[in-house]
This record gives structure tokens, sequence and C-alpha cells, in this order.
């Protein structure tokens, strides 16, 4: 970490008289040949928690298919809580060699089983959920294999805590109209799926997904769209 140059440290001391000491600068972590596809704020623990996924593993190596890390708000790995782990996807169904195209973080409520973060990934098989302990530590785990027909595409899946602590919703696409979404109860352990469905969703790619503010049978999912315009899907719980 390093100050920033000289011609911006008057900004910066007014900036720290106003807004009380920040950490300015860029950090790196040893993730070697991963993406970063996901970061959130905690408050619980407060600091930053960041989820990469490595696209393809390392042959003979036993390199992981994507890492959590969790830093303190400098950047540093200075609390008792911040942590940096490996992780192997588990088989969610597929019949060949698994192969990692995202993965998503949330902190979520202090409901059952120590949980502290939730993680959603995809893989060429399916979707790999688990729920983390504060220090990193797998608390519960649950996979959902694909049906063979989908061809899945190299996207991340988006993941959300409810109103309702302790359940989840997930979102991603797979072949080029499908939207998959699905809801889990990890209040048990192992989690369990609620419901989950693939939707017509007209090359709509999800990037997020929400409970409606208004009607608390619904969700809602935002993303990208391959035609020239925003697309916006709400649709009614299974």
């Amino acid at each position: 970490m390093k100050n920033l140059h000289n011609i911006y440290h008057f900004f910066l001391i007014l900036s720290c008289f106003n807004l009380s000491a920040q950490w300015y600068g860029m950090q790196a972590y040893p993730a070697d040949s991963c993406i970063l596809t996901s970061a959130r704020r905690t408050f619980n623990n407060p600091g930053y928690v960041m989820a990469a996924h490595r696209p393809q593993r390392s042959a003979g190596t036993p390199s992981p298919d994507f890492i959590i890390n969790k830093v303190d708000p400098n950047g540093q790995y200075n609390s008792p809580t911040d942590f940096y782990a490996e992780f192997k996807l588990i088989d969610c169904g597929g019949n060949f060699a698994e192969r990692c195209f995202g993965a998503s973080v949330i902190e979520t409520s202090p409901t059952g089983f120590n949980q502290a973060y939730a993680v959603a990934a995809t893989s060429t098989a399916g979707i790999y959920f688990m729920t983390l302990d504060p220090n990193g530590n797998i608390s519960q785990t649950f996979s959902y294999g694909f049906p063979s027909a989908l061809t899945p595409l190299k996207k991340r899946p988006a993941i959300r805590e409810s109103v309702q602590p302790g359940y989840y919703y997930v979102c991603s696409s797979y072949d080029a109209d499908s939207a998959f979404i699905m809801k889990i109860n990890a209040t048990v352990n192992p989690p369990i799926q609620v419901w989950s469905n693939f939707y017509d969703a007209n090359y709509m790619e999800p990037r997020d997904i929400i409970e409606s503010p208004y009607n608390p049978n619904e969700v809602v999912v935002v993303g990208r769209c391959d035609l020239p315009f925003l697309r916006r899907m709400q649709t009614p719980f299974i």
C-alpha cells in the first residue's frame, strides 16, 4: 500500500478532517489465475468479503475452484475474523470434471449454524451453495445438478438473502434463452431446495435478484439483455 502522490496530499488532509481517517490505495491478494467476481461490505465483522473463481483447474495440481477472503476496513488481515480460504466444487451431479464459472458471496443474518457468509458458485455441472462461519470454515453445503439437456453459459450466479433470515435466492443464466432461479432453506442442515425453475428469459442474462418490495410472493430479477434494451423480469414464487 502506497500513499497517494504529493499532488493529492492537500485533498487527503481535507478528507481526513471531514470524513475521519480512511484507507486509500490498492491491495493485491495471492490468488493465482483467479478472477474476482463478487465483493460486499460486511457489518457484523466490519470490512469486506470477496469471492474469486478459477476458470480452469491447473493440470496435476490441487488448485481451488474458488476463493473467499475477508479483510478489515483497511484491506488487511488484521482482525481475528479475517481469512483467506480456498474451496473445491463438490459434485453437483455432472458426469465430467466440473469447471467453475463464477462465485458470489454475501454476509448473512446471524441465524443458526454459526453462519456469517453465504456463497453460490456455478459450474459445468450445476449450482454449489454453502454457508461459512465467521472464520471462513464451511458450515453447510448444498448442490444442485443441471438438467443434462441444458448447455451452461459462463456466467456467475447472484445470491441474496430473503427478508426471512436463513432463506436465500440464487439466479443465473444457462442456455441462451433460459434464466434459472432457486430458493434455498438454510435454517436446516443440510440446506434444502424450497423451489427452483427455468424461465424463458428472451436472451436476458440475470445479474441480480431481490424480493419484490410490494408483493412478498414475488421476486424481481434484473440483468443484461442481448437485445438493445434492459429487461426486468418479475415472477411469482413456485
